[in-house]
């Protein structure tokens, strides 16, 4: 089974306001709510390709009702922690001739409800998978990762990270299975800029002998690069011909590789599989489904 944490998931509410006026009165001629969190992004994705996959994390409020709604619609499956008090996230998108996004905190969290979080984790076995992804709330420790690595690999439990820069160097010495970053999260990672595909291998290379097995380093519309655990490079190009949307690209990209990996054990064909769910996803609005990642695949055989 493949578990996927994310701890402070969030609604996304959108506004669409033209020639947004500030200290006045403005009217919406648009809104929609939506829940494109990366986790559920992920689980989308791993229901698509036939791979079970369960949310874990923290939900709270009306909010938080509302958000496990949307995964149910999905038919995705949860196992949240409801906490006592507060609001799971709402982040506000105020849209017209330039976006400005506002992304909120999350709610508190108690220490009874942190250990019912770990109870679940204790209960993960070898042939299991965890993901973290996305940053740890402000209302948690900022060694959270490292404490659920540690409870996690006494049971030899597959770990992948896809989280910022802050947590990303603080999980390296726990070798996790896979490290999932983009080319300008590696940039920033090591202070330096990138121009080269041989660059970009080699400083995925340097993240991975940091403590990583395998690092897989998102492109864009160039695709992705794999430094596997034999320190491989492994270079895939999409054939992205028109984006219609990037939402949710990079999350369809990790969850098509670990999906085809844990299924053939093959990184070559795994890469494939990712940047092909990455693709079809940038052609639609929101996140494609199998048989347009499958087309997507037919293009690499």
């Amino acid at each position: 089974m493949i578990s996927v944490c994310t701890l402070n998931p969030a609604l996304n509410y959108t506004m669409r306001c033209e020639g947004l006026r500030l200290y006045e009165l403005n009217q919406s001629s648009g809104e929609v709510m939506m829940c494109d969190d990366a986790g559920v992004n992920l689980c989308q994705i791993f229901k698509e390709l036939h791979s079970p996959a369960i949310l874990k994390g923290f939900v709270a409020g009306f909010t938080g009702e509302e958000l496990i709604s949307h995964v149910k619609k999905l038919g995705l499956e949860e196992e949240f922690i409801h906490l006592k008090e507060g609001l799971s996230r709402v982040n506000i998108t105020l849209s017209g001739i330039k976006n400005t996004l506002i992304s909120a905190q999350g709610p508190m969290i108690s220490s009874d409800e942190i250990k019912e979080l770990f109870d679940q984790f204790i209960l993960l076995k070898e042939s299991d998978t965890l993901i973290l992804s996305g940053d740890v709330p402000p209302s948690l420790p900022e060694n959270f990762y490292q404490t659920i690595l540690g409870v996690v690999s006494a049971n030899h439990v597959r770990c992948c990270v896809d989280t910022g820069n802050a947590q990303l160097s603080k999980v390296l010495d726990y070798q996790p299975f896979l490290v999932k970053v983009s080319e300008n999260q590696l940039e920033e990672f090591f202070q330096t800029r990138i121009y080269t595909l041989n660059e970009l291998i080699e400083y995925a290379r340097k993240l991975k002998a940091m403590g990583a097995l395998n690092v897989l380093v998102s492109r864009g519309k160039l695709g992705a690069v794999l430094i596997d655990e034999q320190d491989q490079a492994l270079n895939c190009l999409p054939a992205i011909e028109e984006v219609v949307s990037l939402n949710g690209c990079e999350d369809a990209l990790l969850a098509g590789f670990l999906a085809a990996y844990l299924d053939t054990g093959n990184y070559k064909s795994a890469l494939k599989i990712g940047v092909a769910a990455y693709e079809a996803s940038a052609k639609v609005l929101g996140l494609a489904d199998y048989a347009a990642i499958k087309a997507s695949y037919e293009q690499f055989l």
